[in-house]
């Protein structure tokens, strides 16, 4: 041993030397810091925050490959002396004027500490960082091998990848605004590879570390270069601009859907998702990536909704809704291939062809009331052509409720793997569809706006406005209208004519020159006839 504790100086060991190309030095460990701190007439090398040397971290990868790296201080060129001291081995080893921040290094013990000293050029003062550490505890997992960084409203999304020998790792995030010298707590993972920062501010720019969670198989984990996350939040929706629906010849009850749409801030976005799922809610929802803006699909004739977003790497815009409105086609709503039989208020049953059962053997069946979403149910069948729904079985189907209109609706599957929908686009085609009441009452509105044109001697132009559907209160079997000649205080002979459901003008033939007629119309169903309109009155022209 040196005189007064020091290192004894052995031969020049066997070491990679630095990136510099400077020689290893094996000296006595006391005189190596003297040397250092020789500058001037007291030592100031002084422990170091971000303005000096900073994050010295020392790990192993694998066998043989072992490792310091550290980060530099802000100001000015810089050079660098690497000290190990290994435990129970008196002397050091030195690496001088080195320009990279990182040393490769071997360690014979267990224990071992590094010193790293930076000199700014053209300055007394330098800073220094110390590690210690152990052989058996330094086994290194990361920094991520790739990072992906979403950012929506108010948040962040992390997902990362690691090296093969690395693993997966749940992992450890930390994060601080652009400018700000303080991070942010850490949020740590319950899934590996994954993290969500929360309760970020939409306007500012944050900067983003990442490490592992230290296990028993990854006692270092060093934390990941800065990633920077701008703050280009997308705040304003796409812009619908068409939206055509065509029936596909070749493909009956299918159509094709053409949407497209355009955002209002250019080269801010890099591309759009695209939401489909049914208005019924049966699953599954579509989720869409596509970089123009448009879409096709081909769908059936039922009720879709779609959510169309831009999104960037910073965040998601809000969504544009469009609703694709359920298609009734005139060759399908009550052509005779669907019929329903209502049992009572809790159960109906649907029938269709008996030969669609030698093709299809999966359905899905919707209905609903005019304003809701409605109710679905998929199911398996290959030896009948019908269907019983009931509340009983279908704990979502709600009792069927008297003088209100239901329509109902009824898809083919061709997968037979599964009756359940595994995608939205072109996944079913519609059979057929047909309308029907639990129980019909007369209706409780009459026609309006009753006006006449083209009145002459003897003629006139009737002609009204349909009552409402849900006042009609069932199947609107036709109108009736009511006139008689009108004299004061005295009556007159009245008559009345049957028109069918679909009028909304009636020629009034055969009256009387110069007369006042007093008019009133109303509407029937199968439960008998509704209200009469407000008394209207005209006058032919004179002779």
């Amino acid at each position: 041993m040196a005189a007064g504790g020091g290192c004894e100086i052995f031969p020049k060991p066997t070491i990679v030397v630095s990136a510099c190309r400077a020689p290893c030095r094996v000296v006595g460990c006391r005189a190596a810091r003297q040397k250092q701190n020789a500058v001037g007439s007291e030592p100031t090398c002084m422990f170091s925050s971000l303005d000096g040397v900073h994050d010295l971290d020392c790990f192993r990868k694998s066998k043989n490959d072992e490792k310091c790296t550290w980060e530099s201080g802000k100001h000015g060129p810089k050079s660098y002396t690497f000290i190990l001291q290994q435990a129970d081995k008196p002397h050091c080893v030195i690496y001088y004027n080195l320009t990279e921040p990182s040393q490769k290094l071997k360690i014979f013990d267990l224990n071992f500490t590094v010193e790293v000293i930076e000199n700014n050029a053209g300055t007394a003062n330098c800073t220094k960082a110390v590690f210690s550490g152990s052989k058996k505890t330094q086994r290194s997992c990361g920094p991520p091998n790739e990072v992906l960084l979403s950012r929506t409203p108010g948040a962040l999304q992390v997902n990362v990848t690691w090296l093969k020998e690395d693993g997966n790792n749940k992992i450890s995030v930390r994060y601080r605004a652009l400018g700000s010298h303080s991070w942010n707590e850490t949020v740590e993972t319950q899934l590996p590879n994954t993290a969500v920062v929360e309760k970020l501010t939409p306007s500012l720019v944050y900067i983003v570390q990442i490490q592992c969670v230290t296990t028993a198989e990854c006692s270092q984990c060093p934390r990941s270069k800065n990633y920077y996350v701008p703050s280009a939040e997308l705040t304003t929706q796409p812009i619908l601009v068409s939206a055509k629906y065509t029936d596909i010849t070749q493909k009956t009850g299918c159509r094709l859907i053409s949407i497209t749409w355009k955002f209002p801030v250019k080269d801010l976005y890099d591309g759009y998702r695209v939401t489909v799922w049914k208005e019924s809610g049966e699953p599954p929802q579509a989720q869409l990536t596509t970089s123009e803006p448009e879409i096709r699909l081909i769908l059936s004739y039922s009720a879709y909704r779609l959510n169309i977003s831009a999104y960037n790497n910073a965040s998601v815009s809000p969504a544009a809704t469009h609703v694709i409105p359920q298609h009734i086609g005139a060759n399908i709503l009550g052509d005779g291939r669907l019929n329903v039989t209502v049992h009572n208020s809790t159960a109906f049953t649907i029938h269709w062809r008996p030969d669609l059962i030698e093709k299809y053997v999966c359905y899905v069946v919707e209905w609903m009331k005019q304003g809701h979403s409605g109710w679905y149910l998929s199911f398996f069948e290959d030896a009948i052509a019908r269907k019983t729904v009931s509340s009983i079985s279908e704990r979502s189907f709600e009792h069927l409720e008297p003088y209100t209109r239901y329509r109902v609706t009824l898809h083919l599957r061709p997968n037979k793997n599964t009756c359940n929908m595994k995608s939205i686009n072109n996944s079913e085609s519609t059979y057929g569809t047909t309308e029907f009441y639990h129980t019909e009452g007369s209706p409780v509105g009459a026609p309006a706006n009753v006006s006449f044109h083209n009145v002459t001697l003897n003629s006139a132009v009737l002609q009204w406005s349909q009552i409402p559907e849900e006042d009609l209160r069932g199947f609107l079997l036709g109108y009736i209208i009511y006139y008689t000649e009108h004299h004061y205080q005295e009556t007159s002979t009245a008559h009345n004519i049957t028109v069918d459901p679909g009028s909304t003008s009636f020629h009034m033939e055969a009256l009387k020159s110069g007369t006042a007629y007093q008019v009133q119309i109303s509407g029937f169903t199968s439960a008998g006839e509704g209200i009469r309109s407000i008394p209207s009155v005209f006058k032919t022209d004179p002779k």
